[in-house]
């Protein structure tokens, strides 16, 4: 019965998206797929391959045990499935993938696994071939809650991994920080405070820069989270300074990106004082042997209504233009938007995503092959969700 009560949402989801037994060449610039096995599916991450098509990681839930599996789906460039995708990956336990790597003979995926039904979480690594069969793996933790959160592959061939971990004297989550090497072996691994006995880490995400690993994340502080942007030596692995930043309502920091002048571009979302809503863009100066500081920053409201917005994830297209993807919510109802901005923040133009249910906007990419853009979200209705894949071209459009 649960299927037949969806049955519907799938045929309006259908007629949205391209046709796999019609498809032409020219439809490669434009496309929206769902992809889902249990409807339970909860987007992540994507990234382009060297063949022209995409993968995506996210999670699914086993029916019979509740329990989360690594859900990775490939497809070609038109936005159909790989005959062996998806697949699975992880234990008999929880296992959260939130963050993939394209590499030459596979992909690395960082999460987070439990590795009994009565332990704590580990950060979890893991490499697979082209099809997805798994090559290593590897869990780095200890008796703490310890989350990946973010992965980075390092000029030097290393993988960089973020996440949070929680310290066990005051209850609250540190940063952590992992370099692996390629075969998933740790190379250096550090613990650092968020500076204040009360202040938790939220979410951490981590980026290499020219001169810096640079950790941008959400810290909850005094009941209210703010952004704190940490710089760490390349070579030494160890904090250079950082700093908080907090705003007149909650402030969410979702992604970093680095410019091309070596400056440093934030993306997340600040609440008002009503809760709603908007996306938050700032440019950060990033000079070597000094911490961060703010210059300005920009919202990108919707004038009238009672609209709230997230923002997630931003990108450079280039150095007069940026594309952020996040939600929009209106009564109720979310879409997925993507919005372009100029090098000074201002909005240039915005494009919805959306069908009855809800769509919400995770994360994006740009695509090497044709300068489009591919987003990755999540739709669906109810309790029920499946991951959505929108391949754009250059200016947003299918």
């Amino acid at each position: 019965m649960r299927w037949i009560k969806y049955i519907p949402l799938f045929l309006a989801l259908m007629l949205t998206a391209c046709n796999k037994y019609d498809i032409k060449p020219e439809q490669a610039e434009g496309f929206i797929k769902f992809f889902s096995r249990t409807l339970t599916e909860e987007a992540y991450d994507v990234k382009e391959t060297a063949d022209g098509g995409y993968v995506a990681i996210g999670t699914t839930i086993d029916e019979s045990t509740g329990l989360r599996d690594l859900y990775l789906v490939k497809t070609d460039k038109y936005g159909n499935e790989e005959s062996w995708s998806p697949v699975l990956i992880g234990g008999d336990y929880d296992d959260v993938g939130t963050s993939i790597q394209v590499v030459t003979d596979g992909y690395v995926i960082l999460g987070y696994s439990k590795q009994t039904d009565t332990s704590e979480y580990d950060m979890y690594l893991v490499k697979t071939g082209l099809q997805g069969n798994v090559i290593w793996e590897v869990w780095e933790g200890d008796d703490n809650d310890v989350r990946g959160t973010s992965l980075q592959i390092t000029s030097g061939g290393e993988y960089l991994a973020a996440g949070i971990r929680r310290n066990p004297a005051f209850g609250i989550y540190d940063y952590k920080i992992v370099r692996f090497d390629a075969s998933g072996n740790v190379v250096k691994d550090r613990i650092i405070s968020s500076g204040d006995a009360s202040a938790s880490v939220v979410d951490a995400c981590i980026i290499e820069t020219q001169d810096y690993y640079v950790i941008c994340s959400t810290v909850l502080f005094n009941q209210k989270n703010e952004i704190q942007i940490i710089p760490i030596f390349q070579d030494s692995h160890f904090p250079d300074g950082g700093k908080s930043y907090p705003a007149a309502g909650d402030l969410y920091g979702n992604c970093i990106q680095e410019l091309s002048d070596g400056n440093l571009l934030v993306c997340g979302t600040i609440l008002n004082s009503t809760g709603l809503g908007n996306i938050y863009l700032n440019k950060i100066t990033a000079a070597l042997g000094t911490v961060p500081g703010w210059e300005t920053y920009k919202t990108l409201p919707e004038p009238g209504g009672q609209v709230s917005f997230t923002g997630n994830s931003v990108r450079i297209i280039n150095d007069n233009s940026y594309a952020i993807i996040g939600t929009r919510t209106e009564t109720g109802n979310d879409d997925i938007i993507l919005l372009y901005s100029d090098a000074g923040g201002t909005e240039i133009s915005r494009r919805i995503f959306g069908d009855d249910g809800f769509q919400r906007g995770v994360s994006l990419e740009i695509t090497g092959s044709d300068g489009g853009l591919i987003l990755i979200g999540n739709s669906g209705s109810e309790d029920n969700s499946m991951m959505a894949l929108v391949k754009t071209d250059a200016a947003g459009k299918l």
